[in-house]
């Protein structure tokens, strides 16, 4: 995560899902990042891809 002028702007790497598989919803102050993808390799993976980018 990273500020830009008037942005801020993440970047997050999920191996294995599609862009396709997430519902990506910004408010005000939260960013929700949801999957629709099974499994429960899919769903390690973006744990541990959002663990990483803290």
């Amino acid at each position: 995560m990273w500020e830009t002028g008037n942005a801020i702007n993440v970047k997050l790497e999920i191996p294995g899902m599609e862009t396709k598989d997430l519902d990506i919803q910004v408010t005000e102050d939260t960013v929700y990042i949801r999957t629709y993808a099974t499994g429960t390799g899919d769903r390690e993976a973006l744990l541990a891809a959002l663990r990483s980018n803290r």
